[in-house]
């Protein structure tokens, strides 16, 4: 019980000396550049065992591999141009991240990567 009271007094005393704050800065970072962008989708092509060139070429067909890519009206967006409206699960600020979006997409395309309009203009429609 003596415990308590030592640990209840204690945490007065520290409590009633006023407690600064500590600011951080965050740096803001860069946008990826496209020699990146290109890393990241091969890569994750690779993890998920699918063709490398016809996801990676699917992107730039999509986006130009650019991250803040809108279209559709700005339904659209980032380098796969998830369209939220299909898929609300996705938020804006994931769709615009290049790891998020190119995991995101691997998963679908290896499923059925005729959801992506340039994947049926450069490949034509597959039979999954």
């Amino acid at each position: 019980m003596k415990a308590i009271w030592v640990f209840i007094v204690i945490l007065i005393i520290f409590l009633s000396f006023p407690q600064k704050t500590i600011s951080i800065a965050v740096p803001t970072l860069a946008p990826l550049n496209e020699i990146d962008i290109k890393l990241i989708i091969i890569e994750t092509a690779l993890c998920h065992e699918i063709n490398p060139q016809k996801f990676l070429k699917t992107a730039k067909c999509e986006s130009s591999l650019r991250e803040k890519a809108i279209g559709d009206g700005g339904n659209s967006m980032g380098i796969f141009q998830i369209h939220l409206p299909s898929h609300p699960s996705v938020t804006k600020e994931e769709a615009f991240d290049p790891y998020f979006a190119s995991e995101w997409s691997a998963k679908k395309f290896k499923k059925n990567p005729n959801i992506w309009t340039c994947y049926k203009l450069l490949y034509g429609k597959q039979i999954i």
